[in-house]
């Protein structure tokens, strides 16, 4: 049996500029988000040190900061993770 599609909202703060100067950043979040999406879609938005992101995935809580903790590089320094609010 295959758990339920769980939406989520995550905020991720670090040393990086634009998306376009920092590839090496983004291709990292990229790839962490890639092992922890269902559907390998998500929506987000970028700016100067945030990304913010909407992820739908079949993972706990738990286990998506687990991978977050463990995967992401050091330059995104802080992140919140919370379930996304039906409204």
């Amino acid at each position: 049996m295959q758990s339920r599609i769980k939406k989520y909202l995550l905020f991720m703060f670090g040393q990086w500029g634009t998306v376009e100067k920092n590839s090496k950043i983004m291709m990292n979040i990229k790839d962490v988000m890639d092992t922890i999406v269902s559907h390998h879609e998500f929506s987000f938005v970028t700016g100067e040190r945030i990304i913010i992101m909407q992820v739908n995935s079949r993972m706990d809580f738990d286990e998506i900061d687990g991978i977050l903790k463990e995967f992401l590089l050091k330059e995104v320094s802080t992140y919140f993770l919370m379930p996304k609010p039906r409204k």
